[in-house]
């Protein structure tokens, strides 16, 4: 990872890409679609914050060698979750990589609706199994798609 670009999706209070692994990078992109929620105080200096709508990747200065996103495919709608994975694949270098971490279908609900219900009915609007995100990774343009369960 040392010198190489990176990209957060969701990047929620930014304690994951830009505290932890900015130092390694040459940029290390912190992408959400709220400035609000950015805690433990100024970004480091290598880490720009551009805003998305959730799907879109504001034009960035050079293809991306590693994206990540953790806790946040659940939450977008699945047509949603396609065109977000489009706009990542086009941000990629070619041989870019896409870490995308999610709670796993067969463990049940993680939002708050796992207190009630076994089905996710709260904020999380998409539980993927292993094949479906292979088969949303496919449809968005990436050639290879491992899914590790």
């Amino acid at each position: 990872m040392e010198g190489e670009s990176c990209l957060e999706l969701g990047a929620g209070d930014c304690r994951r890409m830009a505290r932890l692994a900015a130092p390694l990078c040459s940029i290390a992109y912190v992408l959400d679609f709220s400035p609000v929620i950015v805690e433990g105080g100024p970004l480091p200096a290598n880490c720009p914050f551009p805003l998305s709508t959730g799907c879109d990747i504001p034009v960035l200065d050079s293809p991306m060698d590693v994206a990540y996103s953790n806790q946040l495919v659940e939450h977008l709608h699945p047509d949603n979750a396609v065109e977000q994975l489009r706009s990542i694949f086009r941000v990629l270098k070619k041989c870019g990589r896409y870490a995308c971490v999610m709670p796993n279908r067969v463990s049940g609900p993680r939002d708050i609706s796992m207190h009630f219900d076994e089905t996710a009915t709260g904020s999380h609007l998409k539980k993927y199994r292993a094949v479906e995100l292979r088969d949303a990774s496919c449809r968005a343009s990436f050639p290879v798609a491992h899914v590790a369960a």
